[in-house]
């Protein structure tokens, strides 16, 4: 009613909307700062590249920001030319990665989204047709438990597939991290450890990798912990007054990873680089071979993806597996967001409403409020609430703003910019910017008396890559309008593929 038709709000759908919201907010207001780093390249005895990073200047310990213009860096520079370096010290030390938790709803899509490129909703499309041809579990699940009889299994096919030396002595159990867990069902995996994803009878090729993707979590989580072997070294000059630092770390023993290894956020390696480094001795005289300063901006926060989305979410406490998916999608299908490249962007009707939100309907769209409402309905279903109590506290207030809402709260106009144009059609009115559905297109002023628009380019639907969705050319029918009696009747296709018919 306030600002367009077709819109709709949620408990979970606009907490969603407003994490977006903050975070194109935050990058907007971003202001980016300069910052140096020094690179240092040298060559040990056997000839071999060394690569470090210089971590003190004079004596002192740098900081991101120590070295923050042209001027310093070169200065740095020149003190660090010239010099003899020799390494100062070795320091060597192994470090245990444990598993992963075997796969949940929220963590399935996360990965999903991360590894294959899949939004929540064709993750749960596939899961939903692995399920009911009985491959997997039930897919909607906040528990990490398995039974103990596919642990049994998963043993046998472990030791079976990778050797006695992957298998753990006793099965590894693994705890929710919630408090507002529903555990009725395990977690998603196989419903038998022996079946392959080559082996699934009438499953898609998405089907498969994704079955294939909760497999091997399956198998890892009960599997052997990796060994890391990491490696420091010091290189100080003459003067010992500045040092570069070398690191690098490899896997002494895969364990777990020799079935699977788990998606970053960021696109990254998990932390097992295998970036091997040449070996040198306390004490050694090193040559230098390249000392160069890299200027680098920091960055505004990335936007989120559906990964991301969902994980702060889940970590917040806001919905529930079964309502992930389908909030990435309605906040889609309102026009709220466009999902470009696999990140979130706000689209002006999306900001519009999540500041009208947040202004008038604050005590709705908080972040506790969402998850301290998930605890009052646990608390119902545990049987510990009235339920009637609770909705008639909540809905008495809610009603009274509503009501206030409808009679006080302004009408949104939305934003237009002129173009200086006259309006081919009606040949009187201006044309205006306006912002729809799929981005700015240009319309008459005189609407609803005119109604025309034209597209402008590079704006439009786009698919999840950013890419613009070519419209297919109306097919003419010879068939007069029987409205107007004047023009042709025209063959469309809608966005969903269907046939209609229009003058």
């Amino acid at each position: 009613r306030k600002v367009r038709k077709g819109l709709s709000a949620g408990r979970v759908q606009s907490v969603a909307l407003r994490l977006v919201a903050e975070r194109e907010d935050e990058i907007t207001k971003f202001n980016p700062e300069e910052y140096w780093s020094v690179q240092g390249i040298f060559n040990t005895q056997a000839n071999k590249a060394l690569k470090s990073k210089l971590t003190h200047y004079n004596g002192d310990k740098l900081d991101k920001f120590s070295i923050n213009n042209q001027e310093k860096a070169d200065e740095v520079l020149a003190a660090l030319s010239s010099q003899d370096w020799t390494v100062k010290s070795v320091e060597k030390k192994q470090s245990k990665r444990r598993p992963t938790a075997p796969f949940t709803t929220s963590t399935l899509q996360q990965e999903a989204s991360r590894k294959l490129g899949y939004g929540a909703k064709k993750a749960m499309m596939c899961a939903q047709k692995l399920y009911e041809n009985g491959y997997i579990t039930y897919m909607r699940t906040d528990s990490v438990a398995l039974s103990g009889e596919f642990i049994s299994q998963v043993r046998e096919t472990i030791t079976a597939k990778y050797g006695d030396k992957y298998l753990p002595k006793s099965p590894i159990n693994y705890a929710n991290k919630s408090k507002n867990a529903q555990e009725a069902h395990e977690a998603v995996r196989p419903t038998n450890p022996d079946q392959l994803s080559k082996d699934l009878k009438n499953a898609s090729i998405d089907e498969q990798k994704l079955y294939d993707l909760i497999w091997k979590r399956s198998m890892a989580c009960q599997m052997e912990n990796a060994l890391l072997d990491q490696t420091g070294v010091d290189i100080v000059d003459g003067s010992a007054k500045h040092t570069f630092r070398a690191t690098g770390s490899v896997v002494a023993f895969d364990g777990f990873l020799k079935a699977y290894r788990e998606g970053m956020d960021d696109g990254k390696s998990d932390g097992f680089d295998d970036d091997i480094m040449p070996k040198v001795e306390e004490g050694e005289k090193l040559t230098e071979k390249e000392i160069k300063p890299e200027q680098h901006f920091t960055q505004p926060p990335p936007r989120y993806t559906e990964a991301t989305l969902v994980k702060v979410l889940e970590e917040k406490g806001i919905g529930r597996p079964s309502t992930f998916a389908t909030i990435v999608t309605t906040i889609q299908d309102r026009g709220y967001v466009k999902l470009e490249k696999k990140r979130f962007h706000l689209e002006e009707v999306g900001g519009v409403v999540a500041k009208f939100l947040t202004e008038h309907f604050s005590k709705y769209v908080d972040y506790s409020f969402t998850a301290n409402m998930e605890n009052d309905l646990d608390g119902i279903s545990n049987g510990n609430a009235n339920w009637i109590e609770f909705l008639t506290s909540f809905w008495t207030p809610f009603k009274e703003t509503v009501d206030d809402k409808i009679v006080n709260a302004e009408r949104i106009k939305a934003e237009t910019e002129a173009t200086g144009e006259t309006c081919p059609q009606c040949n009187t009115n201006e044309l205006i910017i306006r912002t729809g559905k799929f981005g700015k297109f240009k319309a008459c002023s005189g609407f609803p008396a005119c109604k025309f628009t034209q597209p402008i380019e590079g704006e439009g639907p786009k698919d999840a890559d950013g890419n613009p969705i070519v419209r297919e050319e109306p097919k003419p029918t010879g068939i007069k309008c029987p409205k107007c009696k004047k023009d042709e009747i025209v063959e469309k296709k809608s966005r969903k593929g269907k046939i209609f018919y229009a003058c």
